[in-house]
């Protein structure tokens, strides 16, 4: 196998620069929109061809790390200084907190949904454990 590169995405449409410190990117249920996640900007999101949509860099996720997607179009975004996961829609726009550090979180690095159990696991810095959460 050999890649070609296609594109190379450092700004919006304006201009400004688009990352700082990218860190996990995840593609959407239908693939039409990934979805980076930089601890500095936050959640980054993009169309299939590389175009810039929006980013989402609410106070409820500081350090975005790790990114993952449902079978239902929900993006889940990891907030490493925030020690919290944060569920947006499709459209990128934030639905709330669902893990908090009360739940066991502490500087989460990465996340991913098993879709028939339908749970998310969720990895810390600096631990030998995975915690897996039950999305109701």
């Amino acid at each position: 196998m050999a890649g070609t590169l296609l594109n190379t995405i450092t700004t919006d449409n304006a201009g400004t620069r688009l990352f700082a410190r990218s860190r996990h990117i995840s593609l959407s249920k239908n693939r039409n929109k990934m979805f980076v996640g930089d601890w500095d900007k936050g959640l980054v999101c993009f169309d299939r061809a590389g175009n810039y949509l929006s980013t989402s860099s609410e106070s409820d996720l500081n350090a975005a790390v790790g990114v993952c997607v449902d079978v239902y179009g929900n993006i889940f975004g990891v907030g490493y200084t925030s020690h919290n996961v944060v569920q947006y829609n499709e459209d990128g726009k934030k639905v709330g907190v669902i893990v908090r550090q009360q739940d066991g979180l502490l500087n989460p690095r990465s996340v991913c949904f098993h879709k028939e159990l339908s749970r998310l696991f969720v990895t810390m810095n600096n631990s030998n454990v995975v915690k897996m959460y039950e999305l109701e």
